[in-house]
């Protein structure tokens, strides 16, 4: 666009005290400059939300994340993001180069011409020097009016570590769900068949006959069998749990993993762990998605995970398993202390998963 001097009127300035600053401030208001200005500003402008992939944007994704699965709320979510500022030396380069433009020759010819009228105490290079400064600040203000990043934008692409954590009756925070044991010392031969466990083990799909017959091939122990005169009371009271639970898995799938590497898995995490199904999504499709909505989800780590300690044995599946999640049973798994990825040394390709959503007439499997 073909750019023309503006013009004032004494007018426009009748009738208000004068004050050198609010003069200033009158001139950049008027719609002529403010046109000039915006259209002198679309190569002076950085966007507010950028993602820099730094450790800093990583963690902020854990963060939107987090808050999101707590409040179900994406505003709330994204408000941790913070829109950013040029930097000082930017916004030198923007102002040198803004100051040899002719849009702001012709603003500050103008606004020099009638600042002149209404303040001849002011010599003609204060006021062009005060000029100057105000309308490159103006004009990199007017910038802003181009940017149409969103906060999103600062994490967009972000792949964020998220966990479905199965709710046994009566819990309704995921972060405190976790298996229990008999004993000092949680193992598959003293790991009590509570809710939380059961419900793993339907997460998996083993049954708890399953269970029962690696334990017993594993270490030679009958979870439910017949016990010495000399038993101790935890193994009476294992006895007795275990011959009255009874869950059967779906044989029209398979297991997620081996139950011979559950046992083995359980073994290894000596306070119990929190059962879940963790994988990676981008950050944008976590807050977006309706969490209400079955999905499938092929690849990804079956957490056997203890937040509180910082131990377990996570195992890498590479099957598909379908889940019925909501914002309840879900958590940003690498927002909190001794989250899996630093406990076990995982990478980002570990928790690699393809995350579909089941269409309301396919229906799920289990």
């Amino acid at each position: 666009m073909r750019i023309r001097k503006p013009s004032f009127h004494l007018d426009s300035f009748r009738n208000i005290p004068r004050i050198f600053e609010n003069d200033i401030a009158i001139c950049l208001s008027s719609p002529a400059v403010q046109d000039i200005l915006k259209e002198a500003s679309k190569k002076h402008f950085a966007p507010a939300f950028q993602n820099d992939r730094s450790q800093f944007s990583k963690s902020l994704a854990d963060q939107v994340a987090s808050t999101f699965f707590k409040t179900a709320d994406k505003e709330i979510a994204l408000s941790h993001i913070k829109p950013t500022s040029a930097s000082e030396e930017l916004r030198s380069e923007w102002k040198a180069e803004i100051k040899n433009s002719r849009a702001f020759h012709l603003v500050n010819d103008a606004m020099v011409d009638i600042l002149r009228q209404l303040h001849p105490e002011r010599s003609v290079n204060e006021i062009s020097e005060m000029t100057s400064e105000a309308i490159s600040d103006a004009t990199i203000e007017a910038g802003r009016s181009h940017d149409l990043s969103r906060p999103i934008d600062a994490v967009r692409g972000i792949n964020t570590v998220c966990a479905y954590v199965p709710l046994p009756e009566g819990q309704t925070d995921p972060t405190e769900v976790c298996t229990a044991f008999w004993s000092e010392r949680s193992s598959s031969t003293t790991i009590k068949p509570s809710g939380a466990f059961l419900e793993f083990l339907k997460l998996t799909n083993i049954s708890t006959d399953e269970w029962k017959s690696a334990v017993l091939e594993i270490h030679d122990l009958d979870l439910g069998g017949e016990l010495d005169d000399d038993a101790f009371t935890f193994e009476i009271e294992r006895k007795q749990t275990w011959e009255t639970v009874q869950q059967a898995a779906d044989d029209t799938r398979p297991s997620l993993i081996d139950v011979e590497e559950l046992v083995y898995a359980i073994d290894n995490c000596p306070f119990g762990f929190t059962p879940l199904v963790s994988f990676s999504m981008p950050i944008e499709e976590i807050v977006h998605r309706d969490w209400n909505t079955p999905i499938k989800v092929t690849g990804g780590i079956l957490g056997l995970h203890d937040f509180i300690n910082g131990s377990g044995d996570p195992l890498r599946f590479e099957g598909e398993i379908e889940l019925s999640p909501t914002i309840s049973n879900m958590m940003a798994a690498g927002a909190r202390a001794n989250d899996i990825a630093s406990v076990h040394g995982f990478v980002d390709q570990s928790f690699k998963s393809l995350v579909e959503d089941i269409t309301p007439e396919r229906g799920l499997t289990m």
